[in-house]
């Protein structure tokens, strides 16, 4: 395992609320209106219905799994549909938070994929304990992004270094252990979508940001990952390059 990996587990793992300063708290409850606004508002647009419609048909939860509630909508599907769905419906309204070293969003594939896992797997986090799982998803979705964007030239969709994160999380609230959250960190950058931005940029449809997206590679990859299937290490974390970073 390499030293970043290691110190990855460790703040995926054992970071508790009572180790946050309190303008991180204050900041994640900041980000977590914003986001909620931005998907109600985001609710309202076609893209959204058309992907929340697509969910609810396409990616329905499976037998012996609760799946989760589409935002702002009321119907059930899996996880990973929840989690698409989710990622779009923010994406749809460019009002939601962003980082510049990324160029782009972390909350909006983090929040609607957490929503997702913790139906899902009938986990009932705490207020303080949903804050500390946000605040994990924005520290390792904005690290991830820096470190993809020293490696390339070409500027990718915020879901290509999200699904990164998305499954990060998933690791923690499955309880997978180091060995299966490498692999759920190498599936979810080997499958996520490297989305080429400059071409949505210059030809604006509903493709967006990839997003949502994202979030289905990275709440898949953790589902993968616990049932055994194997990833090649994530270079955005373990390279000599991106090592550093973390």
């Amino acid at each position: 395992m390499s030293a970043a990996l290691e110190r990855l587990t460790a703040f995926l793992f054992e970071l508790q609320f009572e180790d946050l300063p309190k303008t991180v708290v204050a900041q994640a409850e900041r980000c977590l209106i914003d986001l909620l606004g931005t998907a109600a508002a985001g609710a309202l647009t076609p893209a959204s219905q058309i992907a929340r419609d697509f969910s609810a048909t396409f990616l329905a939860a499976g037998a012996g799994t609760l799946g989760a509630s589409l935002l702002f909508d009321g119907r059930r599907c899996s996880a990973v549909g929840a989690s698409l769905a989710g990622g779009i419906t923010i994406d749809a309204i460019d009002a939601h938070d962003g980082h510049r070293l990324v160029k782009g969003h972390v909350g909006c594939a983090v929040l609607p994929a957490l929503l997702a896992l913790i139906q899902d797997l009938v986990v009932t986090p705490t207020g303080r304990e949903f804050l500390t799982l946000l605040v994990q998803g924005y520290e390792i979705g904005t690290r991830a992004g820096i470190a993809q964007h020293a490696s390339t030239s070409d500027f990718h969709s915020s879901g290509s270094w999200n699904s990164i994160t998305c499954a990060a999380l998933g690791a923690r609230l499955m309880r997978l252990g180091q060995e299966k959250l490498r692999h759920a960190l190498g599936i979810a950058e080997y499958y996520g979508p490297r989305s080429p931005m400059m071409r949505m940029v210059a030809h604006p449809t509903m493709v967006k940001d990839g997003s949502g997206w994202g979030a289905m590679v990275g709440v898949s990859a953790a589902h993968l990952a616990r049932q055994g299937f194997t990833g090649a290490p994530a270079a955005i974390i373990e390279s000599e390059e991106a090592g550093a970073l973390w």
